[in-house]
């Protein structure tokens, strides 16, 4: 679940895909497709949809204000 693009949840629903991986080759992290079996879309508890949905929240403070729109 590291990195994984918002295009890849829904906050609504609430569910997730996992459709990419991040691998580790001579200590360079690549991203990479999965097998086509280890694509899942993962089903979430309304609590843990609410957790994701306040984070997203955070995560688009935190960028505005690194890219000085709150200045």
């Amino acid at each position: 679940m590291c990195a994984l693009p918002w295009s890849e949840a829904s906050l609504t629903a609430p569910w997730m895909r996992i459709s990419a991986q991040t691998v580790e080759v001579a200590y360079h992290m690549y991203d990479e497709a999965p097998k086509a079996d280890s694509v899942r879309t993962i089903s979430m508890t309304e609590e843990s949809g609410r957790v994701l949905a306040a984070h997203r929240v955070a995560q688009d403070t935190e960028r505005a204000e690194w890219s000085g729109e709150n200045a």
